[in-house]
């Protein structure tokens, strides 16, 4: 590809999953385009990737508390953007998931007469579909993670290019030989995981505890593993546990954790993927606060099931308690039972086989590399 002068990329990512998205694409561009100069901002990941970053959003926003500094902090990042954008004239913007913040980056590029790649597309089938108008305004190309989206977004006017989601090119993230799993060795052993945000943290890990406590009657010698992000996120959650569950926290990564499971309670998100490429059983949990979702959120909740996983399949495939108010006992009734029929697990191991394998392709952060160039192209 010639060019008469370097290009200029511009990455903008919000939170920790997007540095790491972005970061992927960076190493792809540096490779084919190693004069091109990329800028943005984001995470750590971006930066070692070769990204002059202008500001961590990642340990930033990370370190706010209060709403009101979060929208400060937020408020004076698009100024910034917008002064870089003006002076520095990029030839693509690139937006990577956090439509809620990124929608004003690209609005901002777009008026710059920027084309604007979404990488990650806003989930508007989910909730809120009205929104597609902003999108449309602002969005020159979408880079989608899951299969259906490329034709729900092109059937609304939006250009949108499937390229299979970046978690499958993690090295750890491969489909087991073994299709049909022998009962662990330390059966059962159950994963706990609440999360890697701290909301979800602070809203999952007691509850899940809980449940824990419950199968543990049960099983007296079931076994609990989890694992973070780092080890600040791994002191809070030992800080947390009850010791009487002897749980063990690992700082890894999930497929390491739900190789040696035989259950997982998880977090609603990326996570329940993560599971699924295991072909872990698996009972999905999400927490919103009960008023927020009786007066707002169940209203704009637009699809019969919020995981990522039976949003996939198109029905209940895994077990989904979302929100799970109040039912911490129901959910710990069907984790025993769950644990005690081995042909009930044989079976969600192997719909998850049905629903992960025909759609497991690596190469996604290739083929959005290839998008970007195509674009400015």
């Amino acid at each position: 590809m010639n060019q008469e002068k370097p290009l200029k990329i511009f990455f903008s990512a919000a939170e920790a999953s997007g540095d790491h998205h972005a970061a992927s694409v960076i190493s792809e561009l540096k490779m084919r385009l190693p004069e091109s100069s990329i800028s943005g901002i984001g995470g750590e990941s971006m930066k070692k990737a070769g990204c002059n970053l202008l500001k961590n959003m990642v340990d930033s926003s990370a370190m706010l508390l209060h709403v009101l500094g979060k929208l400060r902090f937020f408020k004076q990042t698009k100024r910034e953007v917008q002064t870089f954008l003006e002076s520095e004239r990029p030839d693509v913007v690139v937006v990577v998931d956090s439509f809620a913040f990124n929608s004003h980056i690209a609005k901002t590029a777009k008026n710059l007469e920027i084309p604007v790649i979404y990488y990650v597309a806003p989930q508007l089938w989910a909730w809120a579909p009205w929104r597609i108008g902003k999108l449309k305004r602002t969005a020159t190309r979408i880079a989608c993670l899951l299969p259906f989206e490329q034709s729900w977004f092109s059937q609304r006017g939006v250009q949108c290019d499937y390229v299979g989601h970046p978690l499958f090119d993690k090295p750890e993230n491969q489909i087991p030989d073994n299709k049909e799993a022998d009962k662990n060795a330390n059966f059962p052993t159950i994963a706990l995981l609440c999360g890697s945000r701290e909301h979800e943290r602070k809203r999952l890990w007691e509850p899940m505890q809980t449940i824990a406590r419950q199968i543990k009657s049960e099983f007296p010698n079931a076994k609990f593993i989890s694992t973070t992000i780092n080890q600040q996120a791994a002191d809070a959650l030992r800080n947390d546990s009850d010791p009487d569950l002897g749980i063990e926290i690992r700082q890894t990564n999930i497929a390491d954790v739900t190789k040696q499971a035989d259950l997982c309670l998880v977090a609603s998100g990326t996570a329940t993927l993560e599971v699924a490429v295991q072909h872990c059983p698996m009972i999905i949990m999400y927490y919103v606060n009960p008023i927020q979702w009786h007066m707002i959120g169940r209203w704009l909740i637009n699809i019969p099931h919020m995981s990522l996983v039976n949003i996939l399949a198109g029905h209940e495939l895994m077990p989904e308690y979302m929100p799970f108010h109040n039912q911490t006992h129901k959910i710990a009734e069907q984790a025993i039972g769950i644990l005690k029929d081995d042909q009930l697990r044989d079976k969600m191991r192997n719909d998850l086989s049905q629903l992960i394998d025909p759609i497991y392709q690596k190469g996604a952060s290739v083929k959005a590399a290839q998008i970007i160039i195509d674009t400015i192209s």
